[in-house]
């Protein structure tokens, strides 16, 4: 669970640098079981989800 965390980090740091690493991008993608066909943001939203699970206040 760890790793995958710094993975999607990675990912995250790649997806917000001016000039991306498409092949670095793609590179980490195969590490997860995200859809590789969503656009950056898209693809931004799901990492954050992932990392912040939405937790509902009881």
């Amino acid at each position: 669970m760890e790793d995958e965390k710094i993975i999607l980090v990675q990912l995250c740091h790649e997806l917000s640098q001016k000039n991306t690493n498409e092949s670095k991008i793609q590179e980490l993608l195969s590490h997860t079981d995200l859809p590789k066909n969503l656009n950056p943001f898209e693809l931004t939203q799901e990492i954050l989800k992932r990392l912040y699970p939405y937790q509902e206040s009881s």
